[in-house]
């Protein structure tokens, strides 16, 4: 939470965020935890809670906000706290490696796949730069044909007047033969 408090400070009203964890996640009594490096799965007290992170992008003065989020339950992040984050001029955008029900393996197809869509599997080749939503569409497509059907994502979008959609630039890989 200190890190995201000093985060806050920097960012300003025209910024895009972009933010990515993966790690493990908990669900307990319908509320979803993102169990942090030195966290104990069993003490509720050492996890941050989904909502708490979602309260922080809310706040946060950007125009928009991208979150990647690669854990268990990771589809927690869209239970009823996903209201209060429309906000004028605001967009936030959720890109969630599995269902609020849902275990995703250790060693991640989803991170595999979002970096081969940040690299330029998921850019539209005639704008030259991949958007949030094409990364997500790309990174939903393909989780399952890798997994067999058997990782489902959950994707999210609040886009409010005036909300932009954020875009990477692609890069065409430099490949010297």
């Amino acid at each position: 939470i200190t890190t995201l408090k000093k985060f806050a400070l920097v960012v300003e009203i025209d910024d895009a965020v972009l933010i990515y964890y993966s790690g493990h996640g908990s669900f307990v009594e319908d509320q979803g935890y993102l169990v942090p490096s030195n966290g104990q799965i069993d003490s509720l007290n050492s996890l941050l809670p989904t909502s708490t992170l979602l309260e922080y992008c809310e706040k946060l003065p950007a125009k928009h906000v991208f979150l990647i989020i690669d854990m268990c339950f990771a589809g927690t992040f869209l239970n009823e706290q996903i209201t209060p984050l429309h906000k004028e001029g605001k967009t936030i955008q959720l890109l969630l490696a599995g269902t609020h029900q849902q275990r995703v393996p250790d060693r991640s197809v989803f991170a595999h796949l979002v970096r081969e869509g940040l690299r330029g599997f998921a850019a539209n080749k005639k704008h030259g730069e991949i958007t949030a939503s094409e990364l997500m569409l790309y990174t939903k497509t393909m989780i399952g044909k890798y997994t067999l059907d058997q990782q489902v994502l959950d994707i999210y979008l609040v886009r409010d007047r005036g909300g932009e959609e954020l875009a990477f630039q692609w890069i065409q890989p430099y490949l010297p033969y």
